[in-house]
């Protein structure tokens, strides 16, 4: 998954010096599946790195009969647009996640 993860992201952010150099899954929550990435990537001739928190929809049962990740993801795209401090949003929402094994 990693691998394929690496790829969308690159392509997210055309960025094909971007690696994924730590990725885990917390035990915690129940709400949906997370993924904490830590990335690097050249900026400027000079290796960066950042944090970035992948957020799927749970595979198993979850604490809300429907999972709409897609309407969180148009909120929080439209709330972007305010001041309130909100993450970054990162690529597009993906509803086929087939791609990332």
């Amino acid at each position: 998954m990693q691998t394929k993860l690496t790829n969308w992201l690159q392509s997210q952010l055309q960025d094909n010096t971007l690696k994924i150099i730590d990725f885990s899954k917390p035990t915690a929550g129940a709400s949906n599946e997370t993924l904490i990435l830590k990335v690097s990537h050249q900026v400027n001739g000079a290796l960066a790195e950042k944090g970035m928190v992948l957020r799927l929809a749970s595979s198993e049962i979850s604490l809300f009969e429907t999972y709409d990740l897609n309407f969180q993801y148009k909120v929080q795209q439209h709330v972007s647009k305010s001041k309130l401090p909100i993450p970054k949003l990162v690529g597009n929402f993906e509803c086929d996640l087939d791609g990332l094994g």
